[in-house]
């Protein structure tokens, strides 16, 4: 009986032992995130791309990891990596800056359905948000798609902002520059 109760007290010793080093190596892994995070913002996202690249098994659990790897790939212009990490992103989690992202990276590779489904799903979970229609409204006007570009020109126009700022006034305006020109 007392055998089976070091057994177990040492069972649950190794089991905490493991779950502090699992959880220092996390610690260590998103302080390493935050660094590359860092590095993309001062435009050195190569030196970012390397960082993530170390942290693949340690972060692969987590979405956010995957949109910043996607991100970081897609600014050094590696679409298809990017759009590979992006896409696994999405399915970790559903954070919208990862499908901002992704439909960028779609059009800039001319995947211009995928690019669509992107936006449309930001249109339809960011309704009072600008960015998802202004998103659409590109890939409209770059495809010559008129009819579908007119449809958000005008919903840009008719929306209302829930804050008014310089931005959301340059956007309106853009709307209605395309609409008096078509």
């Amino acid at each position: 009986k007392i055998a089976r109760n070091l057994s177990k007290k040492n069972f649950f010793a190794q089991v905490g032992l493991m779950v502090f080093v699992l959880s220092a190596k996390q610690a260590m892994a998103y302080t390493k995130v935050v660094a590359a995070q860092k590095l993309i913002e001062e435009s050195q996202s190569r030196q970012a791309v390397e960082i993530y690249r170390g942290l693949e098994n340690t972060m692969s659990g987590t979405g956010f990891f995957w949109s910043n790897y996607g991100y970081a790939l897609c600014s050094i212009r590696n679409f298809n990596d990017g759009i590979e990490k992006l896409e696994l992103a999405n399915k970790l989690s559903s954070l919208p800056s990862t499908y901002l992202i992704l439909g960028n990276a779609y059009k800039r590779i001319k995947r211009y359905e995928d690019a669509k489904q992107c936006f449309q799903f930001l249109h339809n979970v960011q309704p009072s948000k600008f960015r998802p229609y202004v998103e659409l409204f590109k890939l409209y006007t770059l495809q010559k798609d008129t009819l579908n570009a007119t449809l958000i020109a005008e919903e840009i126009v008719d929306k209302k902002a829930k804050v008014p700022s310089e931005e959301v006034n340059n956007i309106k305006q853009m709307a209605i520059k395309f609409l008096n020109a078509n």
